[in-house]
């Protein structure tokens, strides 16, 4: 007896679904009788018309469907050939259907948008099925407006691939059918000035910041670019500019001017406008000018810290006092200004751009926030959380802005920024940032959100991370910021107190060198003029000359630092004390102890270097990162 199968069952209960679920939309469903992997085209009427817009469907219907554990996706099963014709042979829209005929739900997919796929099929399968996973927020009719979106964006895709797949000569002989020739050139510079962008990206997150800087200007430079196109190319400039000094390690106080000089640019640029530009312009400038401010004040910081330690000045600390606390005043009125500009742009017609500009005001709020509160002397104990709670609205809006334009690399950049002001999971930010990622539909974006927030994690836990900024000296990071608030510049090598600070920078731990013996111990020697000086400015002594005592023969020598100190003290006592002696004193591997029980006296002469342990003169790291596939404003 011929009997009909559950899945014809299925089928047709399928197709029920999707004619019942169509109907409402008015959109016009006309199956194809001789099916060869396309089962229905969709014509889409717009009050009764039709709007021009044409799509193929596949229907793939279960009564069981398999949801994944946390039931934001469910698998369909293709075989490798119709997935194949699917993703990269068609050169019509088409859409995978799935009908869950059990819970009554219908949900779509668009194979020809599906990275995943297209690269798992190029890379080459040797099983004969693929599996899709099809988001459960996509389905009809809830998310028919964001399928309609993925059908222009089809259109545009396949557009392209039908463009780089035609000769020169074709589609030389194709413009005699296309009207308005200027036109045309005119969008294919724009577009084309994208792809070269897109090509500044690459090299800049590659760090090869020559290349990506001389391309930015190739298009900055051209007359026949929009004045967008060049807006992005300057702003990409700085970005490159900034990220080269992070990477050779260039003095911090010097960053902001970076960001500053840039804005400046646009402001320039953008002078007749349009509006939007300029705008993103002036935020940017504010944040930078902030971003200064912070400087300064971080290095006011460092100072306040030092002279409260027993090498610290208590007058040079009182003028320090009283400049950070009309430092953290100007940082305060500037980050308010930003806070009004941030206000603006909520309510501003082309905020769809503003994004980026919003977050360049985190980061440079984010380290002041992150320190704000830590010195008693302060009185500001209390306000961190305020300001970590301001930041993370304007991440927040960033955000909101984002997910409103569709750029969901800007809403992974806006969760990043939030953490950079906290260090801790039980923060509203890292709690924000976790309910955020949500927002994120496209895989290759969230897993780079993912990345970044698990980057911030490690971070907390006090690991040093693979492209983090400055992976220099940190005493001769704190010592720069510290003289660049003083208005000191370091670039003068013979400059006595610069070649001082380089002295108490290099020493500012004996451990190097205790390491060498367990019999060697280290003390301060005399204090000269430019010693002094930095002792005043700096608070620390270690410029001082030291003097290197071998506590077993009762050796000492006096020099200018340890390093020379060492090579000379090993060079005239310990040869020596292996002659007369007949061994050598000292042992480079799995000591105990750093010095000898016997001169414990002399050790408490040295604690006069710079001490970080409250993390005062730490930035927020992180800020170098960037998504591979970013183009500010232009996704």
């Amino acid at each position: 007896m011929i009997q009909k199968s559950l899945q014809q069952d299925t089928d047709r209960a399928g197709d029920r679904l999707l004619r019942q679920t169509l109907e409402p939309l008015g959109w016009v469903l006309t199956g194809i009788e001789e099916d060869f992997g396309i089962d229905h085209v969709v014509q889409i009427f717009a009050d009764g018309s039709p709007d021009g817009l044409w799509f193929k469907i596949q229907l793939k219907s279960s009564a069981s469907s398999r949801y994944s554990a946390d039931g934001r996706f469910v698998s369909v099963e293709l075989d490798l050939d119709h997935a194949k014709h699917y993703a990269l042979e068609l050169r019509d829209p088409i859409f995978l259907i799935h009908p869950d005929t059990q819970a009554g739900r219908v949900f779509w997919s668009a194979p020809q948008l599906d990275n995943v796929l297209i690269r798992t099929l190029e890379e080459g399968n040797n099983s004969s099925t693929v599996t899709i996973r099809i988001p459960t927020s996509n389905t009809i009719p809830d998310a028919a407006g964001k399928l309609l979106e993925t059908v222009e964006k089809l259109y545009i895709v396949l557009g392209n691939r039908t463009l780089v797949a035609t000769s020169a000569s074709s589609f030389a002989e194709s413009l005699q059918y296309q009207p308005g020739e200027g036109k045309l050139r005119e969008e294919f510079q724009r577009k084309n000035d994208i792809l070269k962008l897109r090509r500044v990206q690459e090299l800049l997150v590659a760090k090869h910041y020559s290349e990506a800087r001389s391309r930015a200007r190739v298009v900055v430079s051209d007359p026949d670019s929009s004045i967008e196109n060049r807006f992005w190319a300057e702003d990409k400039i700085g970005t490159i500019d900034w990220a080269e000094a992070v990477t050779r390690n260039a003095p911090q106080a010097e960053l902001p001017s970076i960001w500053l000089s840039s804005a400046q640019k646009l402001q320039l640029l953008t002078k007749k406008g349009p509006s939007h530009l300029k705008l993103f312009a002036l935020i940017a400038r504010k944040a930078a000018e902030l971003d200064q401010l912070v400087i300064e004040n971080w290095g006011l910081t460092i100072l306040l810290h030092q002279h409260r330690t027993p090498a610290g000045n208590p007058l040079m600390g009182i003028k320090v006092y009283v400049d950070h606390a009309f430092s953290t005043m100007r940082v305060i009125a500037k980050y308010n200004q930003c806070l009004r500009l941030a206000k603006y742009a909520s309510n501003f017609n082309g905020r769809w751009i503003l994004p980026g500009a919003l977050i360049k005001i985190v980061h440079a709020a984010a380290s002041f926030v992150a320190r704000i509160g830590r010195l008693r002397e302060t009185g500001m104990e209390g306000a961190a959380t305020e300001f970590q709670s301001s930041i993370l609205q304007i991440c927040k809006l960033a955000a909101w802005i984002a997910e409103e334009s569709g750029d969901q690399e800007a809403i992974a950049l806006a969760i990043s920024a939030a953490l950079l002001g906290v260090n801790s999971q039980e923060t509203d930010a890292y709690q924000w940032a976790l309910r955020t990622l949500d927002q994120i539909a496209d895989s290759d974006v969230r897993g780079q959100a993912v990345e970044l927030i698990e980057r911030h994690l490690l971070r907390w836990k006090g690991e040093k991370l693979e492209g983090d900024s400055y992976r220099g000296d940190p005493v001769r990071q704190l010592i720069k910021n510290a003289a660049a608030s003083l208005g000191i510049d370091l670039s003068n090598e013979g400059d006595p107190l610069v070649r001082g600070l380089q002295i108490a920078a290099r020493d500012n731990s004996p451990e190097r060198v205790l390491r060498t013996c367990e019999h060697m111990v280290v003390s301060l020697g005399a204090i000269g003029p430019t010693a002094r000086r930095i002792q005043m400015l700096f608070g620390t002594q270690m410029a001082a000359s030291k003097v290197l005592h071998c506590a077993l023969h009762d050796y000492h020598l006096e020099a200018r630092d340890l390093d020379s100190g060492l090579t000379e003290f090993k060079s005239k006592y310990c040869i020596h004390s292996l002659r007369l002696k007949g061994r050598f004193p000292f042992h480079f591997s799995g000591l105990s102890r750093l010095c000898c029980p016997k001169a414990v006296g002399f050790l408490s002469q040295i604690d006069f270097g710079f001490n970080d342990e409250e993390g005062v003169g730490v930035r927020a790291a992180g800020g170098a990162e960037f998504l591979a596939g970013f183009v500010e404003g232009i996704g």
